[in-house]
């Protein structure tokens, strides 16, 4: 021993027998960490030097050790028990460290092949059990909210599809409240939409390292405000929903639903819209940079309460809507859907300039109204 110290008296130090101590120097018993401790106050040195890969891991901490190893394979104490060779009762005591009750060596050589077959370091996770964060710790811990909407508008569904998709039962509140930051998908989601991510070729690890890695100007173009782009450019066409989906190539009532907030395009509808923006000179690139870039008093008026602003003006004029509609050189019919706000019809451009020079002409500003 360290210091020259007979069996006899450092048992009466620790607290043991000289046999006992004989014992623990022949190795016929396992120091663990309580132990070293008082061995090493007696001889004047470190635990560790008492200690063995075995014991330092059931150093105190072995039970979040043996919970990071879990983890990293994602299952249930069930599923781990039975991949180790024990009862789950016994693994859910040593994770809890319940009266210190940690794996005999034989389920620790068990709990470390395990380790080593997902790359684990044993000794670094003795020495730090935090470097080793699972996958899907990784993906709900950061940006999470940020990830499922990416996730969601490259598959462009709502959110009661993705929800299905990933495998969610209650598919279109759980999603919304995801999306929100409210909850995070459990581990059994997580499952199923790594496997979403998969599908479409893309790397979880990249993912959760850098969400903005795979942004391109797809998913920038329906990241935010996506309806109100798709309505500007159709606007700048002076087209309705449905023509504007006959030169994007989509069915009729897609740019409704688009604008509405309902759907994204796919990817193969968002090629149309890009070669309708270039038309017009329109950087979408820029415009995700920017949302104000292509901002003007038409759009902002259409983003606006519309209809409250039309029966405003109309009403500084004391017209019914069949006269007013002659002042803007309109059927009734026309006018009247602008106002009825089930329609969800909107004046033109040419039909806004003479608008807002009628507004003006009674003092009203048409961003103010």
């Amino acid at each position: 021993m360290l210091k020259d110290l007979s069996p006899e008296k450092l048992g009466r130090i620790v607290g043991i027998s000289k046999s006992g101590v004989v014992d623990y120097e022949r190795g016929f018993i396992d120091i663990y960490y309580e132990q070293s401790v008082q061995f090493a106050k007696a001889l004047g040195t470190e635990p560790n030097t008492f200690m063995d890969e075995y014991t330092l891991f059931c150093m105190p901490g072995y039970g979040n050790r043996i919970r990071k190893i879990r983890d990293m394979y994602g299952v249930s104490q069930q599923t781990f028990s039975e991949m180790i060779g024990c009862e789950r009762s016994n693994e859910a005591i040593w994770e809890a460290e319940f009266r210190s009750i940690h794996p005999q060596r034989s389920m620790y050589y068990a709990i470390k092949a395990l380790a080593e077959n997902i790359g684990i370091d044993i000794n670094k996770l003795i020495a730090d059990p935090d470097q080793y964060v699972d996958e899907y710790a990784a993906f709900v811990d950061h940006d999470c909210a940020k990830k499922i909407k990416y996730l969601r508008a490259l598959y462009g569904v709502k959110q009661e599809e993705f929800g299905r998709l990933a495998g969610c039962q209650d598919g279109s509140s759980a999603v919304s409240l995801w999306e929100h930051g409210i909850t995070k998908p459990l581990r059994k989601n997580y499952i199923g939409i790594k496997k979403l991510v998969e599908q479409k070729g893309l790397s979880i690890d990249l993912l959760n390292e850098d969400p903005e890695f795979y942004k391109d100007t797809y998913f920038k173009f329906i990241e935010q405000d996506c309806g109100r782009k798709v309505r500007y450019l159709r606007l700048l066409y002076g087209v309705h929903q449905e023509e504007f989906a006959a030169m994007i190539g989509c069915r009729g009532n897609s740019v409704s639903e688009w604008e509405a907030g309902n759907y994204f395009p796919t990817r193969q509808s968002f090629a149309g819209i890009e070669r309708l923006a270039l038309q017009k000179d329109v950087d979408l690139d820029a415009w995700h940079e920017n949302p104000d870039l292509y901002r003007d008093d038409f759009t902002e008026f259409l983003n606006s309460d519309t209809v409250e602003i039309l029966k405003k003006i109309r009403s500084a004029y004391q017209m019914s809507q069949e006269q007013f509609c002659s002042l803007i050189g309109v059927s009734r019919t026309c006018y009247h859907s602008w106002e009825n706000p089930q329609k969800k019809r909107f004046p033109s451009r040419k039909h806004f300039e003479i608008i807002k020079a009628l507004a003006l002409e009674k003092g009203i500003d048409i961003h103010d109204a």
